[in-house]
């Protein structure tokens, strides 16, 4: 900066020309974020706090910064004053464990970070062309369901040298998790009015690859979606056994009866007998394949869903025996499953369906995994360790 000749502060032709030159103008919000408005107002140590849940944070009194923490309480907004250059600049840092995604918002810049991948406990750079920062560690605390969070908010002018102004507006924060409801459906979404929305007409058969990525996109599923697609003619799916048609197995009980399968589906029962793994081509996505896997363990005190990348624990003292429950990806694939336990007969009957639907009341695709299966319970032993609870 001090080679154009500017000195601090600068004019507001000095301040407008200075983010030309650094490539930021067309970032930029058309009105700056003022520390003035509403959503900054009735500050406590530099913080609007909206969150209901007991956060302790960081101190911003007499800084260059001032915050707003939402209701949903892992949503933050600030304001940076750099009276140096006459300017105020907005960031926004969200967490959604639901939907496994962290966004960034620098200015009109949105950066969305896929948490699936993420690496956690490590410290993250995001900036707006090098002079606007905000660097970012996450950690994720699974025993109180919650993420702590560090945040440091930067001004830098001078590619080598000290920034113009850091604050440390996150310092080890915990922030809570939003409790995410897996069993929520389509929640009235539509294809064909969804269809009819982007202009166009209605698909009988299979979507246009496009048409595919638009959907997954806009149900929020996309980053949800393994890379690579399991594949029926791989292990462990590549061999129909005896036990029925479209199976693999390992276990080894000569009692238990599973239910014939449809083409576009195989699955693998483990070992442990408790446990399916299965790979389903979807008809409306041109037989693009998506792995489901059912895993029971009474003596570990666990039921575990997954859904491509996305898994659900359900721990059984918590499960209510013989009603139906649901595990979905916004509605569009979904397993349906039931336990009922029958302690005379030392059994439990499990049934588990897989649904691909876009329509409220009727879906394109319905298979059923497990028909009223019955499986043994296990002679748990607990001297090795804990229960889960």
């Amino acid at each position: 900066m001090n080679k154009n000749g500017y000195t601090t502060p600068l004019s507001d032709y000095q301040s407008a020309k200075l983010m030309k030159e650094l490539k930021a103008s067309y970032y930029l919000n058309t009105d700056s974020c003022s520390q003035d408005t509403d959503v900054y107002l009735s500050l406590e140590d530099g913080w609007n706090n909206d969150c209901s849940k007991n956060i302790e944070l960081t101190n911003l009194t007499g800084q260059a910064v001032v915050c707003h923490i939402s209701y949903l309480c892992s949503e933050v907004q600030c304001c940076v004053r750099a009276d140096d250059i006459r300017r105020t600049f907005q960031v926004e840092l969200s967490v959604d464990p639901c939907s496994k995604i962290m966004l960034i918002k620098l200015e009109r810049l949105t950066i969305k970070v896929d948490l699936l991948v993420f690496q956690f406990g490590t410290v993250h750079h995001f900036s707006l062309v090098g002079f606007l920062k905000a660097d970012v560690n996450l950690q994720e605390i699974v025993d109180i369901n919650g993420y702590m969070v560090d945040l440091t908010i930067s001004v830098c002018l001078e590619s080598n040298g000290t920034c113009m102004l850091v604050e440390t507006v996150l310092d080890k924060t915990v922030l809570p998790k939003t409790v995410c409801d897996w069993s929520s459906g389509l929640q009235g979404f539509s294809l064909q009015n969804w269809l009819s929305s982007k202009g166009d007409s209605e698909v009988s058969g299979s979507l246009p690859e496009y048409v595919q990525y638009m959907l997954l996109e806009d149900r929020g599923i996309s980053n949800m979606m393994k890379e690579t697609p399991c594949s029926k003619t791989l292990v462990p799916w590549d061999n129909s056994t005896n036990i029925g048609i479209g199976w693999t197995t390992n276990c080894t009980s000569t009692t238990m009866k599973l239910p014939d399968l449809p083409s576009e589906i195989s699955c693998n029962h483990y070992e442990s007998c408790n446990a399916v793994t299965c790979c389903m081509e979807i008809a409306k996505f041109n037989k693009r394949t998506i792995e489901v896997s059912f895993n029971f363990d009474d003596c570990a005190n666990f039921l575990t869903l997954t859904i491509e990348r996305i898994s659900q624990t359900v721990y059984l003292h918590k499960l209510s025996y013989g009603t139906e429950h649901k595990f979905s990806l916004n509605g569009i694939f979904e397993i349906k499953y039931s336990i009922i336990r029958n302690k005379v007969a030392e059994k439990y009957e499990i049934h588990v369906v897989m649904s691909a639907c876009y329509e409220s009341f009727s879906c394109d695709q319905v298979v059923t995994i497990l028909n009223r299966t019955s499986v043994d319970m296990k002679n748990c032993s607990y001297n090795d360790g804990f229960l889960n609870s």
